[in-house]
């Protein structure tokens, strides 16, 4: 903190608190880009009534998207496996199980 003199020869009162520093500021959730959207009154209505920002509404809407999906798979699988199971049995085959942490394609 201190008094500087300008290049036009003036006198300025400097506070090094505050202001513009390298790293400091909320950190960047992604890329802006400005868009317009025509939605019904309803869907406007509930994401006016969402405690966030519009960016945020899409964010959590396509994170709900998401799980749905991997949950899909998930029962999909489950659902394979007790019909392969089935066919073991009725063909006195040995029982496939799949490990919940295995990844299927």
């Amino acid at each position: 903190m201190g008094w500087i003199t300008t290049e036009e020869g003036k006198k300025k009162w400097i506070d090094e608190r505050g202001g513009k520093r390298e790293g400091s500021g909320r950190k960047r959730k992604g890329v802006t880009k400005k868009v317009s959207l025509t939605l019904s009154e309803e869907l406007w209505q509930e994401i006016n009534e969402f405690e966030g920002t519009v960016a945020d509404y899409i964010r959590e809407l396509r994170k709900k998207v998401i799980e749905t999906e991997e949950l899909k798979k998930v029962t999909h699988i489950k659902h394979l496996q007790q019909k392969i199971n089935q066919l073991a049995i009725d063909f006195d085959a040995p029982i496939l199980v799949i490990g919940e942490d295995e990844e299927l394609i």
